[in-house]
């Protein structure tokens, strides 16, 4: 998986970016006490407790030990973050910017997420906004770009129940064969170690559905771009 991800990026057709999810193994070779709880499934193992029950030098911590296992086995040092569960905080961005790093994509719109509230309030067309220092959800001047997810999470979706994502997603498009008047964002989460069948059956019918827009067939505004390249984007 290593040398594909590698191979994959190299070609130009993806990033490596970082994911934490707080297993205790890991969070313990950070040098940080490890949580069972709080947790969104119960699990006991640390994969479903948010980095919010971290505190922004643990975050720190957590991060430093996440990009010294890429960097020691041969991976690009990583300028995207995303939190696991999409749970983020004011603190925990304060230590993503700081690592260096130029996007966060842990913002999501406001919500349950298994047992626990998803710490966001933004609407589900929410667009990419620099974060305050003390309120994730609130613009403000951290130099690093938030990035929500803000087009469905493929995730055991099968072709009949991806349709409300893809009404969702077609109603921040401009109608078919017309420009975009203004620059939106739309954010994809899929777990590529667990499709199945189904699943690709629903990604593959969202693509069918984005086909008309797309800018690499002469036909609409639509591009397929990377997280550090709408880093780059918004810079601009």
């Amino acid at each position: 998986m290593r040398q594909w991800t590698m191979n994959v990026a190299a070609a130009g057709n993806a990033e490596i970016a970082l994911h934490i999810h707080a297993w205790t193994d890991f969070v313990r070779a950070a040098g940080v006490t490890p949580r069972t709880a709080p947790s969104w499934a119960g699990r006991g193992d640390g994969y479903d407790v948010p980095l919010t029950a971290f505190d922004e030098s643990e975050t720190k911590r957590l991060i430093d030990h996440a990009v010294r296992l890429m960097t020691d086995h041969g991976m690009p040092k990583p300028t995207s973050f995303r939190a696991g569960g999409l749970f983020a905080n004011a603190a925990n961005l304060r230590a993503v910017a700081a690592a260096g790093f130029t996007a966060d994509t842990s913002a999501t719109p406001a919500g349950p997420f298994g047992s626990l509230t998803l710490p966001w309030t933004l609407p589900k067309d929410a667009q990419p906004y620099r974060p305050s220092r003390t309120d994730a959800n609130a613009a403000g001047d951290l130099p690093m770009l938030e990035v929500p997810n803000n087009a469905g999470n493929t995730y055991g979706l099968t072709s009949f129940s991806i349709q409300r994502v893809i009404n969702d997603d077609l109603a921040m498009l401009p109608p078919v064969g017309t420009p975009s008047a203004v620059r939106r964002a739309l954010t994809f989460v899929s777990h590529p170690a667990t499709i199945d069948a189904p699943e690709r059956a629903a990604i593959e019918k969202l693509f069918q559905a984005l086909e008309p827009y797309r800018w690499d067939r002469d036909k609409g505004p639509l591009r397929f771009v990377t997280i550090a390249q709408v880093a780059a984007a918004y810079a601009r």
